[in-house]
């Protein structure tokens, strides 16, 4: 990973706008590099000025060529300033982006400062003194600046034409030259003479001035993001404008030096309008003026580029919060108003500092003669070792890295495992080359002095040494101070903000431990509340007893247990008799008083298992479930005699007497399934029984299908109440609860608890109701031994093993689910082992339903016969039959099945060992 990769953006951060094309970057490039003065320094008088730009090419191509590379490798955008700082982190990015902006703005001053010069050159009173000039210098800063902040999209073909303008006043220079050839006039330049190593010393300062000129080419890199092209492939593409660029302006150089050389005499070369003269001496004084107008254009146009680059810089910073945040604000056009304004005051901050000391130094004659000469060539000097300091940083950290960490940013593809090093290799090659020559250029600026007849070498080398001190200060000075300033102000707003933020939490924690206790009762009001209107939804108003919807939902949920468990369900439907004559006596007041207290009569009269509830007007139902229909019409039976013993007083008002009334009432009686499989059915059933009721007399019960003497009168038909086999199972109970109560009662004793072992062994529903009615039925055959034998103790064993073929014979003749019934009648004696009787079944040939009744029949029997026996012996005993006279399968389940009736503890569980035969696989 590359130093600066760890450096996270800034979250305020705006997108710049994407409007520039290859095109663009070149005519920026084109705009940066060229300088029309730069042509005059470099003349010796003779062919030998060619060479020095031939030299020349040894800094920009190196130039090119890494910058190109490290676009490619690390970054299309951010220039220098983002290339250091992913090379060697963001504090050396700092010093790069210090080292960028100087630079630019001693391009712009010189720029500006040597438009000036020829203005002066025309013009000489304009500017006659020094703070004219000074003046002149702010305005076309300021007057640059604002056309910077023009928008890009509008900004970019005025750049456009102004670099094809430059471009052509070059090559107008050297056209000038052709013409005057063409014209038969002397040709100036004379060919080179080797005069030894004086000649080399006295020339060798040129080179300096020769980098100066090349300086810039990579700058338009820094521009990167505001590429159009959205994809890193057509950003690459894009980054070829460098070469189209380093062409441009090497012609351009060779053939304006072309130009001079051969129409301006050497005396006159090292005049600052030396390409003017060329132009004016080839085409006339209109040509020349024209060719001023134009080249103030695109000194201008110079200006906004270097600006555009600049502040393109400083928001970087300000992204990287090295500058303070507000300085990468953007207009609403993308235009970088905050930056570009920070670039003008620098520009003015740095011009009013060399300007004024500058010329204390000079004598008043050369201030005279050559009004700002001073001042430019001073500047171009410091820009030129400025950027030579930063290029030679960017070099050294690529060095460095391509030793140290060749796959830091080098883009590998997936097929290459080993890195190039003939690709490495060229680079550290030309980077050297890079760094040898602008060594050297910069050195050659420090001690080879541009103004020979103003300023001495001594003299030089002092000057641009010191300002170049003060310069680099300047610019620590100014990305130092603003970033400790804006740690500073960071600092004490995080701590403002952190005791705001703490103050905040303590009100709004206390203010949510309140919010918390309010919330806490208002929950607790809502749920009383919600709890009160839920109850007053399912209970009636009068008698605070379910009402009718409640009474429904009550009655399907417990027909569905039943259904599902296997069990019965009784259904009384009550009414209230003459119960019209209350309301017309005394009034609906006292009815609904009346039906008050019978709804607490019935509430006190029935078990809390029961539900009682009000089905509408003066009827009543009660629900009890799992019981049978003998114990149905003994709890139907028991309301009716509370209901008749309840007397009930009435008063209108305190002052009245009170009224006594005796209620009584007509109940219906219906078991489920017997009488009914839903709902409806049932409801209808027990209407139809309490209206009988109220025909025999009113104050009786009638249960459907029973004669129990003193309960009820026979009902000998119920129509549609029931189907064929629940009318068949209830007249074999009723039947064997008439001959044989005791093995009625012990059939409905072993009933649930057969039903609940089947349930356990995960029985399908109808091996459930199989095995609950050969529970009630298993010993009906009793009853046809009793005819032969009216005494049963007198009867043998012979007689008495026929009662299991007598009870298959009598259930078997009831067709239906009793064909399933009647094989597990007859079985319920067979044994595991085969010893038992009537057919000697054994194992799984024995039907499931016949195996749980025999283990729950015996231990029923031991229970009853072994009162003083706990109930872990009892349990023990039919243990130890397991495998022998019991399935083990049906003793595990009948054990768990007392363990969830909680009739045995887990210590008396723990004591029951089964054999080790007949234990699970997973035991």
């Amino acid at each position: 990973m590359l130093a600066g990769d760890e450096i996270r953006e800034a979250p305020e951060k705006q997108k710049l706008p994407q409007e520039l094309r290859a095109r663009d970057l070149a005519a920026m490039s084109v705009l940066i590099v060229l300088y029309f003065l730069c042509v005059n320094s470099v003349q010796t008088g003779t062919l030998e000025t060619f060479s020095y730009w031939l030299i020349g090419l040894c800094f920009l191509l190196p130039s090119a060529y890494v910058s190109r590379w490290l676009s490619v490798h690390l970054s299309f955008h951010g220039g220098h300033y983002i290339w250091i700082r992913k090379l060697g982190g963001l504090r050396w990015g700092e010093i790069t982006g210090a080292f960028t902006c100087l630079y630019g703005v001693f391009v712009i001053l010189t720029i500006l400062q040597g438009a000036l010069i020829l203005i002066t050159d025309f013009e000489p009173h304009w500017f006659d003194n020094p703070l004219t000039l000074y003046c002149a210098q702010m305005f076309l800063v300021l007057f640059c600046a604002a056309l910077a902040l023009v928008p890009l999209r509008y900004l970019k073909h005025m750049l456009l034409l102004g670099a094809g303008l430059y471009i052509s006043l070059f090559l107008a220079v050297g056209a000038a030259g052709m013409w005057w050839l063409w014209q038969g006039h002397p040709f100036h330049a004379t060919w080179p003479v080797w005069h030894g190593w004086p000649s080399i010393r006295q020339h060798i300062g040129i080179y300096g001035i020769v980098m100066w000129a090349f300086m810039g080419v990579d700058w338009p890199f820094i521009m990167g993001k505001e590429v159009c092209d959205d994809n890193d492939e057509a950003r690459m593409r894009t980054g070829r404008f460098i070469w189209w660029a380093c062409a441009l302006i090497f012609v351009a150089y060779v053939i304006a030096t072309f130009g001079v050389l051969v129409v301006v005499p050497y005396e006159h070369v090292e005049a600052f309008d030396a390409m003017l003269l060329a132009v004016q001496n080839s085409f006339g004084p209109q040509a020349g003026a024209l060719f001023l107008i134009l080249l103030g254009f695109c000194q201008i146009a110079i200006s906004i580029a270097v600006f555009l680059v600049c502040s393109r810089m400083l928001i970087f910073m300000a992204y990287d919060r090295l500058l303070p945040r507000g300085i990468g604000r953007l207009s609403w056009k993308g235009a970088p108003f905050a930056s570009v304004l920070t670039l003008a005051l620098l520009c003015g901050l740095i011009f009013s500092l060399i300007y004024v000391p500058l010329y204390s130094f000079s004598s008043p004659s050369a201030w005279i003669a050559l009004p700002g000469k001073i001042v430019n060539v001073v500047l171009q000097a410091l820009a030129a070792v400025i950027w030579s300091m930063a290029t030679l940083l960017l070099y050294g950290l690529l060095i460095w890295t391509c030793i140290t960490r060749p796959r830091a940013f080098l883009r590998l593809r997936e097929r290459q495992r080993r890195v190039p090093w003939r690709i490495m290799g060229r680079v550290l090659g030309v980077t050297v080359v890079g760094v040898l020559t602008t060594l050297l250029g910069g050195i050659l600026v420090l001690t080879s002095s541009w103004i020979p007849h103003l300023l001495s070498p001594s003299h030089w080398t002092f000057t641009i040494a010191s300002f170049t001190g003060v310069v680099l200060l300047l610019g620590w000075l100014g990305a130092e101070l603003p970033r400790q300033w804006r740690l500073t102000y960071d600092l004490h707003a995080k701590n403002d903000y952190a005791r705001t933020l703490r103050s905040q939490l303590q009100k709004a924690y206390d203010e949510k431990i309140i919010l918390a206790q309010r919330q806490q009762a208002l929950l607790q009001e809502r749920d009383t509340l919600f709890r009160q209107h839920a109850q007053l939804a399912v209970t009636d108003p009068v008698t605070g007893l379910p009402n009718h919807r409640a009474l429904m939902n009550a009655l399907d949920e417990l027909l569905a247990q039943s259904r599902e468990r296997g069990e019965t369900c009784a259904l009384l439907f009550i009414d209230l008799d003459s119960f019209k004559h209350v309301n017309d006596t005394w009034g609906h007041q006292a009815g609904d008083f009346f039906l008050h207290e019978v709804g607490e009569n019935l509430r006190q009269a029935v078990s809390p298992q029961a539900v009682v509830g009000r089905y509408g007007g003066e009827e009543f139902v009660v629900i009890a479930p799992n019981i049978s229909l003998l114990q149905a019409g003994e709890l139907a039976e028991h309301v009716r005699v509370q209901l008749q013993q309840a007397l009930h007083a009435w008063s209108p008002n305190e002052h009245s007497p009170p009224v006594y009334v005796r209620l009584t009432a007509s109940t219906g009686v219906v078991l489920y399934p017997f009488h009914g499989a839903n709902r409806g059915t049932l409801l209808e059933a027990a209407d139809r029984l309490m209206y009988q009721a109220k025909q025999g007399g009113r104050n009786c019960v009638r249960i459907a299908g029973l004669d129990t003497g003193a309960l009820s009168s026979p009902v000998t038909h119920t129509g549609p109440v029931a189907s064929m086999a629940s009318l068949q199972t209830h007249a074999l109970l009723g039947l064997l609860m008439v001959k044989d109560p005791q093995l009625y009662e012990q059939g409905q004793r072993i009933a649930s608890l057969a039903v609940m072992v089947a349930r356990n062994m995960q029985s399908a529903g109808s091996m459930v109701l199989v095995t609950r009615l050969t529970a009630m039925l298993h010993d009906i055959g009793m009853l046809a031994l009793a005819d032969t034998c009216p005494l049963r103790q007198e009867a043998n064993a012979t007689d008495l093993c026929k009662h299991t073929a007598y009870g298959k014979a009598i259930v078997a003749e009831a067709g239906d689910i009793f064909s399933l019934v009647a094989p597990a009648i007859e079985a319920h004696h067979a044994r595991w082992d085969g010893l038992g009787y009537p057919h000697g079944l054994c194992g799984e040939a024995i039907p499931l339903a016949a195996r749980i009744v025999a283990v729950v029949d015996a231990y029923d029997t031991l229970c009853l016969c072994s009162t003083a026996r706990s109930e872990t012996a009892i349990c023990q005993k039919l243990v130890s039959c397991a495998g022998t006279r019991f399935d083990p399968a049906v003793i595990r389940a009948f054990l768990q099945v007392l363990q969830t009736q909680q009739r045995t503890t887990d210590a008396d569980l723990e004591a029951i060992v089964l054999p080790q035969s007949q234990r699970e696989p997973s035991e």
